[in-house]
């Protein structure tokens, strides 16, 4: 059909009952309006536009074929308004579009040239596929894709209407849902990123699942009467003072986090929804939450964060726990499962055999504490364990080794990275040998009389019992001293297995030390500012 006229002519085509065709082809320098008038045009080959632009209004144009090679979709900046193209069989192939009205897909593939289309809705049922390059769907409706349907993998998908809906029911997620205007009612996950920027996104269902979140500014996350919302990977927000994010529900909603980690958020408003699982989301300047509970309010930097790595992981190796807590911190707690404890910042611990370990690591203050557990792979260790040669106060590693660390009382002594040390204290001293991969730790030795101090402890006050023991022992200390006590308990080869610092504000202290360490000797030390005394322990 070829449409020549006048400059700026319009032409009216009206379509009084349905009708097919092969294809359609348009062609000329007019404007032409298609009015299906609530028909049906059928094409079995292809529908080409090329004119300069066309209006199709008012009914349906199906498309099917049996073909297998796909028939050509040009339709450039043709209008589209109340009209459904729809794709009811065969195979197809969309060179070129604007913006669409309803797209509809059955049991038929369309392909697209084209990496971006706008359109009101789209509905993709049965065994519909779309493919090709088309990485972007803008829609302004409805977006419905069936449980048979398929769309492209790493598919984006904007809304930016007033009011519509969302539904993915396919084995195949869009990669990101982004909501920048008006109100989208989520009927189905099936998508793993949500992004809401001035725009409210209403759960139209009771669970919703997402990899990721992304609150922007005047977003609101609206979980309806009760539902929950999902998070499995990570939040964000990026709202601001005069464009705040609100998560609310209209009876009591529930936002799930499950990933261990800390978030600091502003301007972002709760209300009526609790927050579960081992996210810690701490929301300060700006923010308000109204019957919601697991959300914090703080200053971001005092919020407890516990977290630490573990280095050097081989049997009989120093391991070294790195710190990584965030937070007001008043103290350490650690947990080494039943080979020992510590309350030192950065501790190390010797793992006796390769395996898979729990480390637990509380830290506390004032107003609570929270902890982070994680499994520590122990490998195999090919060094061989030095031997500490004592001579007088020089300790030397009888092994050579790439690199050196002299330990004082289970800390590392700074500096100390010679194959020899000079020992200037009282103490108990073991050195690790490295190579690329780990190192090793020597058994202890002592530099002073630590095997047993009965009479200095007497003289200080200090009684300790039952000895032996089976799983705890007493300390009652009677003196005059006040300020912090530090017990320790190591094995003869100088594993911490107890190290516990108790702040002591009056004339008696009764401490309780636990211990479920395996049978055999051990030592406990009792160090204070100026005085640290051993006793022997033997454990039954």
């Amino acid at each position: 059909m070829v449409f020549e006229g006048s400059a700026g002519g319009n032409v009216t085509v009206n379509f009084p009952e349905n009708a097919s065709a092969f294809s359609l082809n348009l062609f000329g320098n007019q404007l032409v309006n298609f009015d299906l008038e609530g028909n049906q045009l059928q094409l079995s080959n292809g529908l080409r536009v090329s004119n300069q632009i066309s209006t199709f209004s008012n009914g349906m144009i199906n498309f099917t074929n049996t073909g297998d090679n796909p028939q050509i979709i040009e339709i450039g900046q043709a209008a589209f308004s109340q009209t459904n193209l729809n794709f009811s069989g065969g195979s197809w192939q969309i060179i070129d579009a604007d913006q669409l009205d309803v797209l509809t897909v059955g049991d038929a593939s369309v392909s697209f040239s084209i990496n971006e289309v706008g359109l009101n809705s789209l509905v993709i049922n049965g065994a519909g596929k779309i493919d090709g390059v088309i990485d972007q769907i803008n829609f302004q409706k409805d977006f419905t894709i069936s449980s048979g349907a398929s769309i492209p993998e790493m598919l984006s998908v904007v809304f930016e209407g007033t009011s519509g809906t969302f539904k993915n029911v396919t084995s195949i997620k869009v990669e990101s849902l982004l909501a920048e205007s008006g109100k989208l009612e989520l009927e189905s996950d099936g998508f793993d990123d949500l992004i809401i920027s001035n725009a409210e996104v209403l759960l139209g269902v009771d669970k919703i699942t997402v990899g990721s979140l992304e609150l922007g500014p005047s977003s609101v996350l609206n979980l309806g009467a009760g539902g929950e919302f999902v998070v499995s990977e990570s939040l964000s927000s990026t709202s601001t003072s005069g464009a705040k994010a609100l998560i609310t529900a209209g009876s009591k909603g529930k936002i799930t986090h499950e990933i261990y980690q800390k978030y600091c958020f502003e301007h972002v408003n709760v209300t009526n929804v609790d927050l579960e699982g081992d996210a810690i989301i701490n929301l300060g300047i700006g923010s308000t939450v109204s019957n919601g509970s697991g959300w914090l309010q703080k200053n971001c930097e005092d919020v407890l964060f516990a977290n630490f790595e573990a280095n050097f992981t081989c049997a009989g190796a120093a391991v070294s726990f790195e710190n990584l807590s965030e937070g007001l911190i008043d103290t350490f707690s650690w947990d080494f499962g039943s080979l020992g404890t510590s309350s030192l910042e950065n501790p190390i611990f010797v793992f006796p055999d390769a395996g898979t370990y729990l480390v637990i690591l509380r830290i506390a203050n004032a107003d609570g504490f929270t902890e982070f557990e994680k499994t520590v792979e122990i490998g195999d260790n090919a060094l061989q364990q030095p031997v500490i040669v004592v001579n007088g106060s020089t300790l030397t590693s009888q092994q050579p080794g790439s690199s050196y660390q002299w330990y004082q009382n289970g800390v590392v002594i700074e500096g100390a990275t010679s194959r020899s040390y000079e020992a200037s204290n009282d103490g108990i001293y073991q050195v690790a040998i490295f190579n690329e991969e780990c190192n090793r730790i020597s058994e202890a030795v002592v530099i002073s009389a630590i095997p047993d101090q009965e009479v200095d402890l007497s003289r200080f006050g200090i009684f300790i019992g039952p000895n032996p023991f089976e799983s705890s022992l007493r300390v009652i200390i009677t003196n005059e001293y006040r300020g912090q006590v530090n017990f320790r308990i190591y094995d003869l080869t100088g594993r911490d297995l107890v190290n516990e610092e108790i702040n002591k504000i009056y004339d008696d202290l009764e401490v309780e030390l636990g211990m479920n360490g395996s049978n055999g000797i051990y030592i406990l030390q009792i160090e204070t500012n100026n005085l640290t005394l051993h006793k022997k322990l033997i454990k039954n």
